[in-house]
Protein backbone atom coordinates (compact mmCIF):
# COMPACT_ATOMS: atom_id res chain seq x y z
CA UNK A 1 0.00 0.00 0.00
CA UNK A 2 0.96 3.88 -0.43
CA UNK A 3 2.31 5.73 2.57
CA UNK A 4 0.14 6.65 5.45
CA UNK A 5 -0.47 9.49 7.34
CA UNK A 6 0.87 7.88 10.50
CA UNK A 7 4.34 5.92 9.90
CA UNK A 8 6.28 4.18 12.47
CA UNK A 9 8.19 7.05 14.30
CA UNK A 10 4.67 8.84 15.37
CA UNK A 11 3.84 5.57 16.11
CA UNK A 12 6.63 4.45 18.59
CA UNK A 13 6.18 7.77 20.26
CA UNK A 14 2.77 7.21 20.87
CA UNK A 15 3.51 3.94 22.35
CA UNK A 16 6.04 5.09 24.70
CA UNK A 17 3.96 7.79 25.51
CA UNK A 18 0.89 5.17 26.61
CA UNK A 19 3.41 2.53 27.78
CA UNK A 20 4.63 5.32 30.22
CA UNK A 21 1.13 6.06 31.32
CA UNK A 22 0.16 2.34 32.27
CA UNK A 23 3.37 1.95 34.08
CA UNK A 24 2.12 5.12 36.10
CA UNK A 25 -1.50 3.69 36.78
CA UNK A 26 -0.20 0.12 37.08
CA UNK A 27 2.07 1.84 40.70
CA UNK A 28 -1.06 3.92 41.23
CA UNK A 29 -3.12 0.60 41.89
CA UNK A 30 -0.69 -0.71 43.76
CA UNK A 31 -0.29 1.67 45.76
CA UNK A 32 -3.90 1.35 47.19
CA UNK A 33 -3.47 -2.79 47.42
CA UNK A 34 -5.27 -3.00 43.65
CA UNK A 35 -3.69 -5.23 40.35
CA UNK A 36 -4.01 -2.95 37.26
CA UNK A 37 -3.64 -6.13 35.04
CA UNK A 38 -6.18 -8.04 36.95
CA UNK A 39 -8.69 -7.30 34.33
CA UNK A 40 -7.23 -6.38 31.02
CA UNK A 41 -10.33 -5.23 29.40
CA UNK A 42 -10.79 -2.56 32.29
CA UNK A 43 -6.92 -1.84 32.50
CA UNK A 44 -7.17 -1.54 28.21
CA UNK A 45 -10.84 0.91 28.66
CA UNK A 46 -8.82 3.15 31.12
CA UNK A 47 -5.82 3.67 28.43
CA UNK A 48 -7.95 3.93 25.50
CA UNK A 49 -8.26 7.74 25.91
CA UNK A 50 -4.74 8.18 26.65
CA UNK A 51 -4.43 6.09 23.31
CA UNK A 52 -6.50 8.76 21.70
CA UNK A 53 -4.89 11.73 23.37
CA UNK A 54 -0.79 10.73 22.33
CA UNK A 55 -2.25 9.58 18.21
CA UNK A 56 -3.95 12.90 18.42
CA UNK A 57 -0.77 14.91 19.32
CA UNK A 58 1.74 13.20 17.22
CA UNK A 59 -0.50 14.07 14.16
CA UNK A 60 -1.54 17.77 15.56
CA UNK A 61 2.91 17.92 14.87
CA UNK A 62 2.23 16.92 11.55
CA UNK A 63 -1.23 17.88 10.21
CA UNK A 64 -3.52 20.61 10.79
CA UNK A 65 -6.70 20.63 12.55
CA UNK A 66 -6.33 17.69 14.51
CA UNK A 67 -8.97 17.04 17.45
CA UNK A 68 -10.17 14.33 19.72
CA UNK A 69 -13.46 13.69 21.39
CA UNK A 70 -14.29 9.65 21.52
CA UNK A 71 -17.88 10.82 23.20
CA UNK A 72 -20.24 8.29 22.11
CA UNK A 73 -21.19 8.82 18.36
CA UNK A 74 -18.37 10.89 17.58
CA UNK A 75 -15.13 10.07 15.96
CA UNK A 76 -12.36 9.41 18.67
CA UNK A 77 -9.71 11.43 16.60
CA UNK A 78 -10.57 13.56 13.31
CA UNK A 79 -7.87 14.95 10.93
CA UNK A 80 -9.56 18.11 9.35
CA UNK A 81 -6.92 18.49 6.83
CA UNK A 82 -7.13 15.44 5.53
CA UNK A 83 -10.83 15.17 6.10
CA UNK A 84 -10.28 11.89 7.56
CA UNK A 85 -12.20 10.11 10.54
CA UNK A 86 -10.27 7.80 13.24
CA UNK A 87 -11.02 5.45 15.41
CA UNK A 88 -9.03 4.18 17.78
CA UNK A 89 -8.75 0.40 19.30
CA UNK A 90 -6.95 -1.06 22.31
CA UNK A 91 -6.83 -4.69 22.66
CA UNK A 92 -4.92 -7.44 24.50
CA UNK A 93 -5.93 -10.80 22.61
CA UNK A 94 -7.62 -13.61 24.52
CA UNK A 95 -5.58 -17.27 23.69
CA UNK A 96 -3.77 -16.20 21.21
CA UNK A 97 -6.47 -14.69 19.15
CA UNK A 98 -7.00 -10.97 17.97
CA UNK A 99 -10.60 -10.55 17.26
CA UNK A 100 -10.62 -6.92 15.90
CA UNK A 101 -14.12 -5.42 16.30
CA UNK A 102 -16.28 -2.25 15.64
CA UNK A 103 -19.31 -0.86 16.57
CA UNK A 104 -21.60 -2.00 13.63
CA UNK A 105 -24.52 0.34 13.44
CA UNK A 106 -21.61 3.42 13.53
CA UNK A 107 -20.10 2.15 10.55
CA UNK A 108 -23.23 1.30 8.79
CA UNK A 109 -24.27 5.05 9.63
CA UNK A 110 -20.57 6.97 8.01
CA UNK A 111 -20.04 4.34 5.43
CA UNK A 112 -16.19 4.35 5.72
CA UNK A 113 -13.98 4.78 8.86
CA UNK A 114 -10.35 4.65 9.50
CA UNK A 115 -9.38 2.45 12.22
CA UNK A 116 -6.18 2.49 14.33
CA UNK A 117 -5.70 -1.58 16.62
CA UNK A 118 -3.33 -1.42 19.11
CA UNK A 119 -2.27 -4.69 19.85
CA UNK A 120 -0.93 -5.61 23.33
CA UNK A 121 0.83 -8.12 25.93
CA UNK A 122 -0.74 -8.34 29.46
CA UNK A 123 2.39 -6.54 30.45
CA UNK A 124 2.00 -3.71 27.89
CA UNK A 125 5.69 -4.01 27.13
CA UNK A 126 4.95 -5.56 23.26
CA UNK A 127 2.52 -4.52 20.61
CA UNK A 128 1.36 -4.70 17.25
CA UNK A 129 -0.17 -1.02 15.55
CA UNK A 130 -2.27 -1.63 12.63
CA UNK A 131 -3.87 1.15 10.59
CA UNK A 132 -6.85 0.58 8.45
CA UNK A 133 -8.07 2.97 5.89
CA UNK A 134 -11.93 3.53 4.09
CA UNK A 135 -12.94 0.24 6.14
CA UNK A 136 -16.81 -0.41 5.89
CA UNK A 137 -19.42 -3.11 6.94
CA UNK A 138 -18.09 -5.06 3.96
CA UNK A 139 -14.80 -5.42 5.92
CA UNK A 140 -16.66 -6.84 8.99
CA UNK A 141 -18.71 -9.93 9.89
CA UNK A 142 -22.51 -8.70 10.97
CA UNK A 143 -22.94 -8.71 14.22
CA UNK A 144 -23.92 -11.84 16.26
CA UNK A 145 -27.05 -12.20 18.82
CA UNK A 146 -26.42 -10.74 21.87
CA UNK A 147 -22.77 -8.57 20.64
CA UNK A 148 -24.18 -5.09 21.44
CA UNK A 149 -23.56 -4.37 17.50
CA UNK A 150 -20.14 -5.15 18.42
CA UNK A 151 -18.82 -6.36 14.77
CA UNK A 152 -15.98 -8.97 14.28
CA UNK A 153 -13.67 -7.73 10.96
CA UNK A 154 -13.42 -10.05 8.43
CA UNK A 155 -9.40 -9.40 7.74
CA UNK A 156 -9.13 -11.47 4.96
CA UNK A 157 -11.19 -8.57 3.14
CA UNK A 158 -10.11 -5.67 5.10
CA UNK A 159 -6.17 -6.78 5.43
CA UNK A 160 -6.04 -5.43 1.77
CA UNK A 161 -6.33 -1.79 3.43
CA UNK A 162 -3.93 -2.46 6.37
CA UNK A 163 -0.68 -0.26 6.84
CA UNK A 164 1.64 -2.47 9.41
CA UNK A 165 2.81 0.83 11.65
CA UNK A 166 4.33 -1.69 14.46
CA UNK A 167 5.04 -5.63 14.54
CA UNK A 168 4.54 -7.37 12.06
CA UNK A 169 1.17 -8.86 10.02
CA UNK A 170 1.98 -12.72 8.59
CA UNK A 171 -0.84 -14.52 5.87
CA UNK A 172 -0.64 -18.16 7.11
CA UNK A 173 -1.91 -19.45 4.02
CA UNK A 174 1.28 -17.58 2.18
CA UNK A 175 3.72 -19.09 5.30
CA UNK A 176 1.95 -22.14 5.30
CA UNK A 177 2.63 -22.83 1.66
CA UNK A 178 5.59 -21.90 1.79
CA UNK A 179 6.72 -24.38 5.10
CA UNK A 180 4.84 -26.99 2.76
CA UNK A 181 7.10 -26.10 -0.17
CA UNK A 182 10.39 -26.59 1.82
CA UNK A 183 8.40 -30.24 3.09
CA UNK A 184 8.06 -30.96 -0.39
CA UNK A 185 11.74 -30.40 -1.30
CA UNK A 186 13.25 -31.91 1.76
CA UNK A 187 10.88 -35.21 0.64
CA UNK A 188 12.37 -35.73 -2.86
CA UNK A 189 15.96 -35.09 -1.92
CA UNK A 190 15.80 -37.84 0.37
CA UNK A 191 13.85 -40.29 -1.36
CA UNK A 192 16.71 -39.45 -4.42
CA UNK A 193 19.21 -40.57 -1.56
CA UNK A 194 17.47 -43.41 -0.87
CA UNK A 195 16.58 -44.59 -3.93
CA UNK A 196 20.17 -44.12 -5.26
CA UNK A 197 21.64 -45.79 -2.27
CA UNK A 198 19.06 -48.79 -2.88
CA UNK A 199 19.95 -49.02 -6.92
CA UNK A 200 23.46 -49.21 -5.87
CA UNK A 201 23.19 -52.36 -3.22
CA UNK A 202 21.16 -54.04 -6.41
CA UNK A 203 23.83 -53.33 -8.91
CA UNK A 204 26.18 -55.04 -6.71
CA UNK A 205 23.79 -57.64 -5.00
CA UNK A 206 23.90 -61.36 -5.67
CA UNK A 207 20.81 -63.15 -7.74
CA UNK A 208 19.14 -64.18 -4.33
CA UNK A 209 19.92 -60.96 -2.79
CA UNK A 210 18.40 -58.78 -5.76
CA UNK A 211 14.58 -59.44 -5.23
CA UNK A 212 14.56 -58.65 -1.59
CA UNK A 213 16.75 -54.91 -2.37
CA UNK A 214 13.84 -54.56 -5.38
CA UNK A 215 10.95 -54.96 -2.63
CA UNK A 216 12.61 -53.01 -0.28
CA UNK A 217 12.99 -50.30 -3.71
CA UNK A 218 9.56 -50.47 -4.35
CA UNK A 219 8.13 -50.44 -0.63
CA UNK A 220 10.77 -47.07 -0.47
CA UNK A 221 9.06 -45.60 -3.40
CA UNK A 222 5.50 -46.17 -2.13
CA UNK A 223 6.38 -44.46 1.15
CA UNK A 224 8.17 -41.52 -0.23
CA UNK A 225 4.76 -41.12 -2.42
CA UNK A 226 2.85 -41.38 0.90
CA UNK A 227 4.70 -38.23 2.43
CA UNK A 228 4.07 -36.26 -1.10
CA UNK A 229 0.56 -37.30 -1.06
CA UNK A 230 -0.24 -36.07 2.17
CA UNK A 231 1.95 -32.39 1.55
CA UNK A 232 -0.08 -31.82 -1.90
CA UNK A 233 -2.91 -32.63 0.25
CA UNK A 234 -2.87 -29.99 2.92
CA UNK A 235 -1.18 -28.03 0.05
CA UNK A 236 -4.97 -27.93 -1.75
CA UNK A 237 -6.53 -27.13 1.63
CA UNK A 238 -4.09 -24.27 2.35
CA UNK A 239 -4.94 -22.90 -1.10
CA UNK A 240 -8.80 -23.48 -1.39
CA UNK A 241 -9.20 -21.74 2.65
CA UNK A 242 -9.75 -18.13 3.44
CA UNK A 243 -6.71 -15.99 4.16
CA UNK A 244 -5.96 -16.34 7.51
CA UNK A 245 -3.37 -13.56 9.48
CA UNK A 246 -1.51 -13.70 12.97
CA UNK A 247 0.36 -11.02 14.26
CA UNK A 248 3.91 -10.92 15.70
CA UNK A 249 4.24 -8.37 18.56
CA UNK A 250 7.00 -5.93 19.00
CA UNK A 251 9.00 -4.82 21.83
CA UNK A 252 9.18 -1.44 22.52
CA UNK A 253 12.89 -0.18 23.72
Amino acid sequence: MNLSYLDREMTATALSQMKSFEGDLKQLYSNWGLDLREDLGRRNSLISSAQERFFAKVLGERFHDVERDGKSGQPDITIGELGRELECKLTSGSGGSWQLQTDYATLQRKGEVDHLYVLATPEFDRFCVLLFENLTVDDFHPPAPGSRMKSRMHKARAMEKCHVLWGEAENRNVAMLTKLGLERDRILNEQHGRLIGIDLRINEATDRKRPELVGLRDRETQRYGKQMDDVQERVEIWNKSETQWSFKLEELA
